[in-house]
C-alpha cells in the first residue's frame, strides 16, 4: 500500500507539472496572438517595432515551454517504464 501511495503522489506531481507547462504554453500562444493583432493594427513605426519585439518574445517563450514540456514528457515516460 505504501508503494502505491508513493507512486500516486509522484504521478500527481508529474500531472501538476504537466498542467502548469500546458497552461504556460497556451498563455504564450495567446501572447503571440495579441502581438500579431497589435502588429496588424500598428500605424506608427515605434508601434510596429514594439509589436515585432512582442511577437519575438512570445515566440521564444512558446519554444521554451514546448521544449520543457517535451523534456518533462520524456522524463515521465522513462520513469513510468522503470
Amino acid at each position: 500500500m505504501q508503494l502505491f501511495d508513493l507512486f500516486s503522489r509522484k504521478q500527481g506531481a508529474q500531472d501538476t507539472e504537466t498542467a502548469q507547462l500546458l497552461r504556460a504554453l497556451r498563455q504564450a500562444q495567446k501572447d503571440y496572438d495579441v502581438a500579431v493583432s497589435c502588429f496588424r493594427e500598428a500605424t506608427e513605426a515605434d508601434r510596429v517595432d514594439e509589436a515585432i519585439f512582442l511577437m519575438e518574445a512570445a515566440r521564444k517563450k512558446y519554444s521554451y515551454y514546448l521544449r520543457k514540456l517535451r523534456e518533462h514528457t520524456e522524463e515521465t515516460d522513462q520513469s513510468m517504464s522503470r
